[in-house]
């Protein structure tokens, strides 16, 4: 992905005058396209361009892999909207193979619609918003809340993107809280949705004052896996294209059990994802349906205890733990204290 500028600073932090009026300084918005075309003939450029040669000069001939061109980064408002229509029909005329996506609005206070989407009828052309990119920071309890979000998106508008997720509180539940939301994006693949994982990596010398824990913890001569990266791997290891109803029963008050299923048609397996943010282990019964006796399944189980965590001093304190087990859906699952669990069987 390249994320190109477009001469804006992220709206949110912009002086308003009057309200929603953001005073964007003015910019020579042509060069900023000719820029990014550039760019883009630098990375995906014949080797006969001039670009696409300088390139190759610099010893990689082939073509990078780029795929997707977001355009701005936290931009919005009716500026950013007229920009952005300039920019992709420049971009597009030259690049249409390539995925263009738009910004979304973040910390307007009392303009930030719980449905972020409402703003792309304002852009100049809303068929030109093909990818949505939607960013949130918010607490435990707001992630809580957004297991059913995407349920309930309009369809035909646009393809889902979340390009910044951080989630504050109390570690571990806070990393635990955004798989509230991965499940919700995955329960929603006909949105075609994106995610991209956030923050990748940190210098341990700089970690002290950091809300969002990294993937990655880098030393001087280290690179150390977080919980977020195992958190986040168990989800990437473990996709399905077909989803299938699962529920908890008897969940009362703010949810904090969460569950998806689903079925991998590559390895014909089934996939089973639960997650436990109490802060105690709890006895649950899954509510699916055609899994009428036991089956053998393989296990992945991370379990977060807080305050420990992996560090230089200290790389695998946590660490998923893979089993295999027997699994009865009719019977109740045993989960542990912040927790999540995987479960892949035929």
């Amino acid at each position: 992905m390249y994320v190109m500028p477009t001469g804006m600073i992220c709206s949110g932090w912009v002086k308003q005058s009057p309200q929603w009026n953001f005073r964007h300084i003015d910019v020579d918005l042509d060069a900023y396209i000719q820029d990014a075309l550039d760019a883009i003939e630098y990375a995906i450029g014949d080797t006969t361009t001039k670009w696409g040669a300088e390139r190759a000069k610099n010893g990689h001939p082939a073509p990078f892999p780029l795929k997707y061109i977001e355009i701005g980064n936290e931009d919005f408002g009716p500026v950013y909207w007229e920009r952005y229509e300039k920019i992709y029909q420049a971009l597009s005329a030259k690049y249409p193979d390539l995925v263009y996506i738009a910004n979304s609005v973040i910390r307007v206070v009392g303009r930030e619609n719980d449905d972020k989407r409402k703003d792309i009828p304002n852009f100049v052309n809303p068929k030109n918003v093909k990818v949505f990119d939607e960013h949130y920071y918010n607490s435990i309890e707001w992630a809580c809340e957004q297991h059913y979000r995407f349920d309930n998106y309009k369809r035909g508008v646009a393809e889902l993107f979340i390009g910044e997720l951080g989630i504050s509180g109390k570690y571990p539940y806070n990393l635990l809280a955004t798989g509230a939301i991965r499940m919700s994006i995955e329960r929603n693949g006909d949105l075609n949705p994106l995610f991209a994982e956030r923050p990748v990596m940190r210098h341990w010398d700089f970690l002290e004052h950091r809300i969002f824990l990294p993937m990655l913890i880098n030393g001087v001569d280290s690179s150390v896996k977080t919980s977020f990266f195992y958190l986040a791997k168990m989800f990437r290891d473990n996709t399905f294209d077909v989803c299938l109803d699962a529920a908890i029963k008897d969940i009362e008050g703010l949810q904090n059990i969460f569950v998806t299923m689903g079925y991998d048609t590559a390895s014909k397996q089934y996939i089973l994802k639960l997650i436990n943010l109490q802060d105690k282990k709890v006895t649950l019964q899954p509510e699916v349906s055609g899994f009428k006796r036991p089956v053998k399944a393989h296990k992945t189980s991370l379990v977060l205890v807080p305050g420990k965590e992996n560090t230089p001093f200290a790389p695998n304190e946590v660490q998923p733990v893979e089993t295999e087990v027997g699994l009865d859906l009719n019977q109740p699952l045993e989960l542990e204290a912040a927790s999540m669990v995987v479960y892949r069987f035929k």
